[in-house]
């Protein structure tokens, strides 16, 4: 701290010499008969401590629901590290009525997580059209009531791909629909991005497996 405040201070003369020069008269004064003192500056003020309490994070899961199986999987590690109340955002296009889908979702809030809207589709809004757009997030409304029972829960909303538009009008025009339609946005500050990996995995455990001479395995 004693070092802090030593170089904060030649800072601040530093700083007052740059200001002197600066605003000095361009013929040089007369010298003083006896130096006047400089001041120290005043010692910087120590740092305030803010106790915010733990660090809280909201975990989301979009684009649901996938299989069975992939479903039963992302409950299980939830469950095993006692993560509560993780809002699944749902495109209602792979939960038709009746489907393995539509059972997961309900696994899902059965669990005791939230779900929440990412339109019917999951299309880019400036593919489809505002019109088409404002319809999709209608529709998905009929299965996440189906899956949330009374609750309405679900009045959370995420855009598709993170667009939340593509110009100042359709930005305004979609957010006001939403917001009318009682949802609260869900924004996103951290993207795991695990879906990029997705592709990679697949075509490499798709194909045989074989090990050169040194012991790596080798894709062909």
């Amino acid at each position: 701290m004693n070092a802090m405040r030593a170089r904060m201070a030649t800072t601040l003369r530093l700083g007052a010499f740059v200001a002197l020069a600066c605003t000095a008269s361009p013929v040089p004064p007369s010298p003083p008969a006896s130096p006047s003192p400089v001041p120290e500056p005043a010692p910087p003020h120590e740092p305030v401590a803010v106790d915010s309490g733990p660090l809280q994070v909201a975990i989301t899961v979009d684009d649901l629901p996938g299989s069975p199986e992939s479903m039963a999987r992302i409950l299980d590690v939830l469950a095993k590290h006692e993560v509560p109340g993780v809002v699944g955002f749902v495109n209602g296009a792979r939960a038709p009525t009746g489907s393995p889908g539509e059972a997961s979702l309900r696994e899902w809030v059965a669990a005791g997580h939230p779900l929440g809207n990412h339109t019917y589709s999951h299309n880019h809004m400036k593919d489809v059209g505002l019109d088409a757009f404002e319809v999709d997030i209608v529709n998905n409304e009929a299965v996440l009531q189906r899956a949330s029972g009374e609750s309405e829960s679900w009045k959370l909303f995420r855009y598709p791909f993170l667009e939340q538009g593509y110009d100042a009008d359709s930005t305004a025009r979609i957010r006001e629909f939403v917001r009318g339609r009682g949802y609260t946005v869900a924004e996103v500050t951290i993207d795991f991005g695990d879906w990029a990996w997705q592709p990679a995995y697949a075509r490499c455990t798709a194909k045989p497996q074989a090990w050169n001479e040194a012991g790596i395995r080798a894709l062909d």
